[in-house]
C-alpha cells in the first residue's frame, strides 16, 4: 500500500505529461565577465541538495498551490529511507524550476502556477475515486479541470510566441543599426588587428557584445522552465 502511494505521489509532483506541456526554457548562462556571477539553482538529485530552508520554502509553496499532493507526500513514512526523500526531490526540483521562471518571466510564472493548481485539483479528484465507476460520477468536474489545463497550456504557448516576436523585432532593429554603421565597425576592427596582430583575432566580439547577445537570446523554454 505504501509503495502504491509512493508511486502516485511521485508522479503527482511532476507536470501532467499527458497534456504535452511545452518544455521549460533553458537557464540563461551566468554572466562572469566583470560582474557578480549569478548561479541558477540546479535540479535536486542530479546536482546540489537543497538546504533545510529551501525545503521549508518548497513545502510552504506546495501546501498553498498543491495541497492534495502535499498531503500525499506527508502520508509517506519518514523513516530515513530514500522513499520520502525521492518524492521530496521531485517537489524541490519543480519549486526550483518555477522560481527560475519567476525571476525571468513573471507572467509565464503565473501561468505555470495556475497549471500546478489545476493539476492538483485533478489529482484530488482522481484520488477520491478508486474505480472507473466512482470516477464516472465526477466526469463533469474532471472535464472542466482538464479543459482548463489545456487552456493554460495554449496560453503558455501564446506567451512564448509573443516573446519570440519581440526578440525578432529587436534583432531587426539592431541589424538595421549595424548595417548603417558597418564602415565604422570595419575601421575599428582594422585598428585592433594592426595594433595587436594575430592576438587581435581573439577579440572579434567584445565583452559587451557577448553579454548583449546572451540577453537578447529568447527563451523557448525563461530558467530550466
Amino acid at each position: 500500500m505504501i509503495a502504491r502511494k509512493l508511486l502516485v505521489a511521485m508522479f503527482a509532483l511532476m507536470p501532467v505529461a499527458a497534456l504535452a506541456q511545452s518544455p521549460e526554457p533553458p537557464t540563461t548562462p551566468p554572466d562572469t565577465e566583470g560582474e557578480e556571477t549569478v548561479h541558477r539553482p540546479r535540479q535536486f538529485g542530479r546536482f546540489a541538495s537543497p538546504s533545510d530552508d529551501e525545503v521549508d520554502d518548497a513545502m510552504a509553496f506546495m501546501r498553498e498551490n498543491a495541497p492534495n499532493r502535499t498531503l500525499a507526500l506527508q502520508m509517506l513514512p519518514d523513516d530515513g529511507t530514500s522513499l520520502r526523500r525521492n518524492v521530496m526531490g521531485f517537489m524541490v526540483a519543480r519549486y526550483r524550476m518555477l522560481e527560475g521562471i519567476k525571476r525571468e518571466d513573471p507572467k509565464l510564472y503565473e501561468t505555470k502556477v495556475a497549471q500546478l493548481r489545476v493539476e492538483d485539483e485533478l489529482y484530488g479528484l482522481l484520488s477520491s475515486g478508486d474505480t472507473p465507476e466512482e470516477r464516472e460520477k465526477m466526469r463533469d468536474q474532471i472535464t472542466r479541470a482538464s479543459r482548463r489545463l489545456y487552456e493554460l497550456s495554449l496560453e503558455e504557448r501564446q506567451q512564448r510566441i509573443e516573446r519570440l516576436k519581440e526578440f525578432i523585432e529587436r534583432e531587426q532593429n539592431d541589424l538595421a543599426v549595424d548595417r548603417s554603421q558597418i564602415d565604422a565597425m570595419v575601421n575599428a576592427r582594422v585598428e585592433v588587428l594592426i595594433q595587436e596582430g594575430q592576438s587581435g583575432l581573439r577579440k572579434d566580439v567584445s565583452r559587451r557584445d557577448r553579454r548583449r547577445d546572451r540577453e537578447r537570446t529568447p527563451s523557448t523554454h525563461p530558467g530550466r522552465q
